[in-house]
């Protein structure tokens, strides 16, 4: 299966059930890995599950390492949610055989986090390709989607944000989304027991006090 753009983050909410391994992939780390944080979040809600990440050197030198860990049953009935970042093909020959797995052996679940892969990309064409396996392909925050996930994130911190202030903040952001996650955090802090709407001028004086701490690094 493959889904792209709006497709992958919806998949990523509301997962497959037949879809037990998941590529994630896309040119920014930080949208990537906030995708597979949501899927991730899913698969928990619909069982209890542990999160073993390998390292992709390890499993590259020590395939038993991963498939062990793919077929193995918790004694305590939770399931098992494996996630390893990769870059290119690297692991293309180890997710080929992960991927012909008969069902039955694998009670783990896995994602696998990647950077751009182009449609020639065989580790891309792999997941596409097989029945119980999706590939996510994760487009970088528009404008539009930075203010959207702004305003989300600041409701569900129960902090208000006057629309001004709003477009100034996000005009200032970085474009990759993990430094844009930390810009966030900042003006949550900002603004906690504030006592009202966050301002044009609260975004100032938080964008001021960033400068002044750069400056003294």
């Amino acid at each position: 299966m493959k889904q792209q753009g709006s497709g992958a983050e919806r998949f990523a909410k509301r997962p497959d059930p037949a879809c037990k391994f998941v590529l994630i992939f896309g040119e920014d780390e930080g949208v990537v890995s906030d995708a597979s944080e949501t899927l991730i979040a899913a698969w928990q809600k619909a069982e209890p599950s542990t999160v073993l990440t390998l390292d992709e050197d390890d499993v590259k030198r020590e395939p038993p390492r991963l498939f062990d860990a793919l077929e193995a049953v918790s004694l305590l009935g939770e399931g098992t949610i494996i996630r390893i970042r990769t870059k290119g093909e690297k692991l293309f020959s180890l997710m080929k055989e992960v991927l012909e797995i008969p069902e039955e052996r694998v009670p783990a679940k896995l994602v696998l986090l990647s950077g751009t892969l182009n449609t020639r990309s065989k580790l891309r064409t792999a997941f596409e390709a097989a029945p119980n396996a999706a590939a996510l392909h994760l487009f970088a925050d528009s404008a539009t989607d930075m203010s959207d996930l702004v305003r989300q994130f600041l409701t569900d911190q129960k902090i208000a944000i006057e629309e001004e202030a709003l477009t100034f903040f996000v005009a200032g952001l970085p474009g990759h989304r993990s430094l844009a996650n930390a810009e966030m955090e900042k003006l949550a802090v900002y603004a906690h027991n504030l006592g009202r709407a966050i301002s044009v001028e609260d975004v100032r004086s938080l964008c001021e006090t960033n400068a002044d701490e750069s400056a003294r690094n």
